[in-house]
């Protein structure tokens, strides 16, 4: 009997072949989390630029309202 008809050897193949399906697999699933992991950190930049800009708004704002009777006294002058 030659090795390669043997069961032993035949049930060793189908080993190899159901490891590689589960290393491709695998390494399909991490690819696929790689690419989500790299849109949400984009979306993540994205909103943190965003949240910096209403910050700066947001301190705009509050600078004004500090200043609302320095400009009420201005616009006083200016239009009587």
């Amino acid at each position: 009997m030659n090795v390669a008809g043997s069961s032993g050897a035949a049930g060793g193949q189908a080993s190899i072949s159901s490891q590689l399906g589960a290393n491709l697999g695998f390494g399909s699933q991490m690819s696929g989390l790689n690419q989500q992991y790299t849109g949400l950190t984009a979306q993540a930049s994205a909103f943190s630029g965003q949240a910096d800009l209403f910050g700066q708004v947001a301190g705009l704002g509050f600078g004004l309202a500090g200043r609302s009777k320095q400009i009420g006294n201005i616009s006083q002058e200016i239009f009587g």
